[in-house]
C-alpha cells in the first residue's frame, strides 16, 4: 500500500476552474444547476488529500454532498451525482487502485437513496451525516467487498479499524459545521449560495497551496511502515503513533461504550421505549464521547510530558461496570466519568532541579484533563449558540461538564477509606484516583482556583453569552486564587 502517489494537478485544476465557470454561469439561468456543478467541483478538489494520504482518506465530501443533493431535489438526482464525480475523479489519479474507485463509487451512490428514505426517520441532518460512519463500512467493507473482491475482505476490515478515528472526527465536523447550512441552502435556494462559491474558492486554495505538506504527510505514512502487510504489528505501531498502547486502547474503547450507554440511558424515548430513538441517540454519543474521552486523557500525557515523564491511562473494570449501572438506573442523569486513572511509568525524571515527579508535579498532569474537558464544553456552547441546539452538541456539551466536575470531586484516599482493610494496590484496582485528589493533594491553590472558574463559567453559561461567562469566570478564578494566597488557607483546606 506503499504505492506512490500520483496526481495530474494541471489537468485536475483546469477541470475544476472550467467547472466553477460553468456553475457561475449557470447560476442566472437554473440556480439547482448551478449549485450541484459547484459541489462537484468541491468534490473533485475535495479528492485531493485522498490522492496523497491514506490517513487524510476520509476527507472526500462526495458522500456529504450526494446525500444532501438527494434530500433538496430526489434520490436519482443524488445517486447519478455521487457516482459521476467520484468516477470521473479516477482520471486524475492514474495510478489509484481500481477498485477502491468502484467501490466507493457504488457506496455513496446507494447511500444518496438509502439516505434519502431514512431522513423522514432519522429527522436531523447532522445524525443523518454521523449515521454515514456505519454505512459506508458497512456497503463498502462487508457487502461490496464480498461481491467484488472476496480477497479484500480482511485488508478492508483492517483499514476500516484504522481509519475509523478520523472518520469520526470528520462526520462531527462536516455534520455540526456544514450538514445544516448546507441543506437550508439547497432546499431554499436563497441568495446565501454566494457564501458556498466564497468558501469553495478558500477551500480550493487552502488544498492547492497545502499540496506539498499532503506529499509530506503521504512520504511519513510510508516511511513509517504503519500499513506493511503484517497487520497485527502494523496495528500496534498505528495505535503507539496516537500516544497510547494496545492496553489503552482497549480499555479506552470499553470505556466509551460504557460511557456513551450511561449518557444515553434516558434517550430511549420519551413516553414509550424506542429502539430506534435510542440506537439513534447512541450512534451520536459513540464519536462525541470517543473525542472527549481521548482528548481528557491525552491532555494527562501531554502534562505528564511537560514533567519530564510519560502518563499511561488504566482502566478500573469494576468502576466501568460501577458506571454502566448508575447510568442506568439513572435514566442519563447521572454519569461516573471516573473509570480508570492515569498512572505515571517513572517518578524519576532527567533534566530537572528535582529528579522525582512529586506532588506538585502531578497535580499539573492531572489539571490538565479537566482543563481541556471544560474547554470543549465551552466549544460545545458556542456552537449552540452559532448552529442551535442540537443532541449531538448538547451531548458534547453535557458530557464534558461530568468529565471536569465528577474528575475532580477530592475524593484524598478515596479507596483507603472506603476498603480500610485492603492493601492500597488491591484498593486501588477497584476505586480510581480521582483527578481532584490529585491536584488537590498537590497544590490546594491550583484546585479552588481552577473550581472557581469552572463553576462560575458554568452557571454563568446559562444565562449568559459565552464570552461573558469566560470574563466572569476568569474574574472568579481569580479571586479565589488571591482568597488562597491568606495565610493558614492551605492548612486550613487540608484538615
Amino acid at each position: 500500500m506503499a504505492l506512490q502517489k500520483i496526481v495530474l494537478w494541471k489537468e485536475l485544476t483546469a477541470t475544476v476552474a472550467i467547472i466553477m465557470l460553468l456553475s457561475i454561469v449557470t447560476y442566472f439561468f437554473n440556480k439547482p444547476l448551478s449549485v450541484i456543478l459547484m459541489l462537484a467541483a468541491l468534490g473533485l478538489i475535495s479528492r485531493i488529500p485522498a490522492g496523497l494520504s491514506t490517513y487524510l482518506n476520509p476527507l472526500e465530501m462526495v458522500d456529504f454532498f450526494g446525500v444532501s443533493i438527494a434530500l433538496a431535489y430526489g434520490p436519482l438526482y443524488g445517486a447519478v451525482f455521487s457516482f459521476a464525480v467520484f468516477m470521473f475523479s479516477r482520471l486524475f489519479f492514474p495510478n489509484e487502485w481500481p477498485m477502491y474507485t468502484i467501490k466507493w463509487s457504488l457506496t455513496i451512490a446507494m447511500g444518496a437513496v438509502v439516505f434519502y428514505y431514512l431522513f423522514p426517520i432519522v429527522g436531523s441532518i447532522s445524525t443523518l451525516f454521523t449515521v454515514m460512519i456505519i454505512w459506508n463500512s458497512l456497503s463498502y467493507t462487508f457487502i461490496l467487498t464480498p461481491l467484488l473482491e472476496r480477497d479484500a475482505f480482511m485488508l478492508e476490515l483492517y483499514y476500516d479499524v484504522m481509519l475509523s478515528p478520523i472518520t469520526i472526527f470528520h462526520r462531527l465536523i462536516i455534520s455540526i459545521i456544514g450538514g445544516e447550512f448546507l441543506h437550508e441552502l439547497l432546499i431554499s435556494g436563497s441568495s446565501k449560495i454566494s457564501y458556498l462559491y466564497i468558501f469553495g474558492i478558500i477551500f480550493i486554495l487552502a488544498l492547492w497551496f497545502g499540496k506539498d505538506l499532503f506529499m509530506r504527510i503521504n512520504e511519513a505514512v510510508n516511511k513509517s511502515k504503519v500499513f506493511a502487510s503484517e497487520r497485527k504489528s502494523a496495528l500496534k505501531a498505528l495505535v503507539e503513533k496516537t500516544g497510547f498502547d494496545m492496553g489503552e486502547a482497549t480499555g479506552i474503547i470499553a470505556s466509551v461504550i460504557v460511557l456513551s450507554l450511561a449518557l444515553t440511558a434516558g434517550q430511549w424515548g420519551e413516553e414509550t421505549f424506542s429502539a430506534a430513538e435510542g440506537i439513534k441517540n447512541l450512534i451520536i454519543a459513540i464519536p462525541v464521547v470517543a473525542l472527549s474521552f481521548i482528548a481528557h486523557e491525552k491532555a494527562h500525557k501531554w502534562g505528564a510530558q511537560q514533567q519530564g515523564t510519560y502518563a499511561k491511562f488504566k482502566p478500573v473494570w469494576p468502576m466501568v461496570a460501577f458506571s454502566a449501572v448508575i447510568g442506568i438506573i439513572s435514566g442519563g442523569w447521572v454519569v461516573i466519568t471516573a473509570v480508570g486513572t492515569w498512572v505515571l511509568t517513572s517518578l524519576k525524571r532527567i533534566g530537572f532541579k528535582y529528579p522525582f515527579v512529586g506532588a506538585p508535579a502531578q497535580a499539573k498532569i492531572a489539571l490538565m484533563g479537566p482543563m481541556v474537558s471544560l474547554l470543549l464544553a465551552i466549544f460545545a456552547k458556542v456552537f449552540i449558540g452559532i448552529f442551535g441546539e442540537s443532541r449531538l452538541l448538547q451531548d458534547l456539551f453535557t458530557f464534558n461538564l461530568w468529565m471536569v466536575f465528577f474528575n475532580m470531586i477530592p475524593f484524598l484516599n478515596f479507596a483507603q477509606r472506603v476498603a480500610p482493610g485492603m492493601r492500597e494496590t488491591s484498593a486501588k484496582q477497584i476505586f480510581p484516583s480521582f483527578d481532584g485528589e490529585f491536584v488537590f493533594a498537590g497544590n490546594p491553590v491550583y484546585y479552588v482556583s481552577f473550581m472557581g472558574f469552572a463553576i462560575v463559567a458554568v452557571l454563568c453559561l446559562l444565562f449568559l453569552p459565552v464570552w461573558v461567562s469566560a470574563i466572569v469566570g476568569v474574574i472568579a478564578g481569580i479571586l479565589a486564587w488571591t482568597a488562597m494566597q491568606r495565610e493558614g488557607m492551605v492548612e486550613i483546606l487540608k484538615r
